[in-house]
């Protein structure tokens, strides 16, 4: 789908250098290509966040403790595994002992399995979970967590603007950029296990408090609008043609 909206489309903004090369291997001319980073990031250099205090008021759960935020989705190949998946990484979690702050999954296939199982878990202390939330409490509920861990974009995207640790498991997010925040590991209790001690570990934060997020630094929304007013439109740009 990505590919095929990327050959309809007349000028391109990516998120990344990563897909900016793709395009041009793709024969997009260069000139309808600008480099933009990923408007969600702008969204956290730009928000104000809630406090810890006022965030556990919302959400009925402390978070002026430390806790885990999970969230796994279902793989679009493989929906047949989510029940299996999702129940490594508890007993992970659980081997761990760590609160636990959990977001359903969405609609994908194999979505429904992972959400009755994760329903299972609301009598347990350690876990507290919640069906969707306002972004700017998703955001803040991130950027307050000692670690993510599960399969979703944010372990990716957003998590190292938040120097977060982030534990990405399998191969939902395989091949999108990813800064050193990021530890990847099989769908395996063990594995997911050591995986989270390591981001844990103080040594590791202190290597990732300086990285720099792929995706950009917050200003995506401003270089795409000044892009827009300034492109013309005409004969050349609507007509596209390959570049090999």
């Amino acid at each position: 789908h990505t590919i095929g909206i990327s050959k309809f489309s007349s000028i391109h903004f990516p998120a990344t250098e990563l897909s900016k090369q793709r395009l041009l291997k793709m024969g997009e001319d260069k000139w309808r290509i600008t480099l933009s980073g990923e408007p969600g990031i702008d969204t956290i250099v730009h928000s104000d966040f809630l406090t810890k205090k006022k965030l556990s008021e919302k959400l009925k759960v402390s978070i002026e403790t430390d806790y885990i935020l999970l969230i796994q989705h279902s793989v679009s190949t493989e929906p047949e595994k989510s029940k299996s998946q999702i129940h490594e990484t508890v007993l992970a979690l659980k081997e761990i002992g760590m609160k636990t702050i959990f977001i359903y999954p969405n609609s994908d296939a194999g979505g429904f399995q992972i959400i009755k199982y994760l329903e299972d878990l609301r009598d347990d202390k350690m876990f507290f979970g919640f069906d969707n939330l306002p972004h700017l409490e998703y955001l803040t509920l991130l950027k307050y967590c000692s670690l993510i861990v599960g399969n979703s974009s944010s372990g990716i995207v957003e998590s190292s603007s938040f120097k977060v640790p982030a534990v990405n498991i399998g191969i939902r997010q395989d091949s999108r950029e990813r800064s050193s925040n990021v530890i990847d590991a099989p769908h395996s209790c063990d594995e997911i296990v050591n995986a989270i001690k390591l981001g844990l570990s103080d040594d590791f934060k202190n290597s990732i408090q300086k990285i720099v997020n792929p995706y950009g630094q917050g200003n995506a929304s401003e270089i795409i609008c000044r892009k827009l007013a300034n492109i013309e439109i005409t004969e050349k740009l609507i007509q596209k043609k390959l570049t090999y």
